[in-house]
């Protein structure tokens, strides 16, 4: 895969950001619900000019909504597939039986839920959720209006494209000053809008209700009081991930199926027990594919590098540290191992069907998963056995090495009804009828931990890991202002290496040369 060199670019205005689309999003962090990438914004060619006291767009910089100029991310090279042959046609059977009656036609996602009628106040409420999601937020709001009787809410469906590293209509009313009083917003992108001056603080109100970080999950709290504001409330927040082990692929080795690894070492001595190839070399069976672990390259680049001890910017948040001893150590694992096996193309254990997630076809021993691939699993399979626990670490690191984030609301500048849009997000993200309804509806996870419905959804076995991960999860994505950039990079590193494209220690300093370069243009045409 090509390479995505920094170009050069020129100064933008803060209205050219915000009439700017943002580039490609590199896959589905977190899956179901948690932060996919935005890209760093790029400027655009217009000479800067005075910005209108409209709020954020999603990162991105241009002159007008046209094709966006982001360094994309790479797409994730799959897994080589075995072949298979088209199946032959069924015969005809000689006498049909009757066609069931069509049931209705699905139902598309609204784009607007209606406020109560006759209200002071009609707050605008922009969320990327659609289907059951919107439906959900739509009974939410009813609650909330029934509550009292002065705040209305229009809920607005506002998809974001390429995962959620744009939302064109979200950029588009903030261009034209027409900020929604509420929006969703990925945690990542927070030291981007913050330096660009387009969230509202929320210190004073936090302050006034008694909140405190130490209430919110620990991996939060960085983004969440980013350089001593409050600027959101989290809505859908998971870690990054626990790791899940397959119990019958375990007992077919001769392992003990109620023991996971808890350290890189042990994974690897699991994972050459399991491995098994064919006549042709082709793996057929696999403790745990290193470069794709997580979903996606970029963040099987950032699980693995938290799990040897890494980090990737210093403790100021003023320099990238993308090729230091831990993270290039992290490489040059990835590297042995896909050269053992003989590259990414020999490993043929990717069931050509998206019915469910790959780990349900017990050729993969153990992968990290999200709620949902795990609840797809396990309906699809009712008998599927599988183990939980941590990610492991190199032995000598700290333990935990986790990372998570995802959905937050956010208070644009320019929103008309600041002090209502901090009630609702307050009752959504850190009261408990708002944050346990949504609970109890999405079996998504707001973000203060001190509530009743956390007790509720650890008395779920499914859940339980996820809540028990979050209580201790305190690393993040790299919480500069080029992170999406970053993440990117990363994703193209790990490709990278694992093809044999570069050396680790290239492709990490590749990373650091090209993060750094990014970051410095930011600062300079946004100081």
């Amino acid at each position: 895969m090509a390479e995505h060199p920094v170009s050069p670019r020129k100064t933008t205005s803060r209205r050219a950001f915000l009439l700017g689309t943002a580039g490609l999003a590199s896959a589905a962090v977190l899956a179901a619900c948690a932060p996919a990438p935005t890209p760093t914004p790029v400027p655009a060619p217009k000479p800067a000019a005075p910005a209108p006291t409209a709020a954020p767009a999603k990162p991105a910089e241009q002159p007008k909504p046209a094709a966006p100029t982001a360094t994309a991310a790479p797409a994730p090279k799959p897994a080589a597939a075995t072949p298979t042959t088209a199946p032959k046609p069924a015969a005809p059977t000689p006498t049909p039986a009757p066609a069931k009656p069509a049931g209705p036609a699905p139902t598309a996602t609204p784009s607007v839920r209606q406020a109560a009628t006759g209200r002071q106040v009609n707050l605008k409420f922009y969320t990327v959720s659609g289907g059951d999601y919107f439906r959900y937020l739509g009974e939410m709001m009813e609650v909330y209006e029934k509550k009292q009787t002065k705040v209305g809410v229009e809920v607005v469906f506002t998809p974001a494209t390429a995962g959620a590293a744009e939302n064109p209509k979200l950029m588009t009313a903030l261009a034209a000053g027409q900020a929604p009083d509420v929006s969703y917003i990925g945690d990542f992108t927070i030291p981007q809008w913050h330096q660009l001056g387009y969230l509202n603080d929320y210190r004073s109100h936090f302050q006034r209700d008694k909140l405190s970080l130490d209430q919110f999950w620990p991996c939060l709290r960085p983004t969440m009081g980013y350089k001593g504001s409050i600027v959101y409330m989290p809505i859908q927040i998971n870690p990054v991930m626990p790791t899940f082990w397959n119990k019958d692929m375990f007992k077919e080795a001769g392992l003990d199926p109620e023991k996971g690894p808890d350290t890189i070492e042990k994974m690897d001595e699991i994972d050459d027990v399991i491995t098994k190839k064919d006549a042709s070399g082709n793996v057929i069976k696999i403790g745990v594919i290193r470069y794709a672990f997580a979903y996606t390259p970029g963040n099987a680049a950032t699980t693995w590098g938290f799990a040897f001890g890494g980090a990737f910017h210093d403790k100021e948040m003023t320099k990238v540290t993308a090729n230091t001893p831990q993270l290039i150590d992290m490489m040059e694992w990835i590297s042995k191992h896909t050269k053992k096996i003989g590259g990414p193309e020999k490993i043929a254990v990717t069931v050509p069907s998206l019915t469910i997630h790959r780990f349900g076809h017990s050729m993969i021993a153990i992968d990290g998963l999200v709620t949902a691939s795990l609840d797809q699993i396990t309906k699809a399979k009712p008998d599927f056995k599988y183990g939980v626990g941590p990610i492991p670490h190199k032995t000598g690191t700290q333990p935990n090495p986790s990372w998570g984030g995802g959905w937050t609301l956010f208070s644009p500048k320019g929103a008309k009804f600041v002090d209502e849009a901090w009630e609702l997000m307050r009752w959504i993200g850190a009261e408990e009828e708002g944050a346990g309804l949504f609970w109890d509806k999405t079996k998504q996870f707001t973000g203060r931990m001190d509530m009743e419905w956390t007790k509720r959804a650890k008395a779920v076995p499914m859940y339980r890991p996820f809540i028990e991960m979050l209580e201790v999860t305190r690393n993040t994505r790299p919480l500069i202002p080029v992170s999406n950039f970053y993440y990117i990079q990363l994703n193209t590193a790990m490709e990278d290496v694992a093809f044999g494209r570069k050396t680790p220690q290239q492709a990490m300093n590749d990373v650091q040369n090209n993060v750094t370069k990014e970051w410095d243009r930011f600062n300079k045409e946004n100081a």
